[in-house]
């Protein structure tokens, strides 16, 4: 069973970096979701659940869908700023083939997303 992650930034965390308030908030079942807007108009959604350790981002172009990636064993969700870019970062668990994987969602200056595996 899993027993969740508490380091996540807050509401407040969120809104102090982003200038954004969640899309939807659910504390009592661990569930946020944040959209993230270009100003070309494409979008990322992230969302995570703390009690299920589980990450999804959904990219999204012209209004459609065109890529989800979901990944569970979450430890960590920080927020990173500093010489003009601010990101979120979400580090994932070692498995059991030693791979790290890494969520870097990028939201100023521009918006950039990259998820990495890669074998330790």
């Amino acid at each position: 069973m899993s027993t969740g992650f508490t380091d996540v930034p807050s509401e407040t965390d969120f809104l102090a970096a982003f200038g954004i308030d969640p899309d939807e908030s659910v504390p009592p079942d661990g569930f946020w979701c944040y959209t993230f807007e270009s100003e070309g108009g494409d979008v990322v959604r992230l969302s995570f659940n703390t009690h299920e350790r589980s990450v999804q981002t959904v990219c999204e172009s012209n209004g459609r869908a065109i890529c989800t990636v979901v990944h569970e064993n979450a430890d960590q969700i920080r927020i990173n700023e500093g010489r003009g870019e601010a990101s979120i970062i979400v580090e994932f668990a070692h498995g059991r083939d030693e791979c790290r994987t890494q969520l870097r969602l990028q939201v100023h200056p521009e918006l950039e997303i990259s998820w990495s595996s890669l074998r330790t």
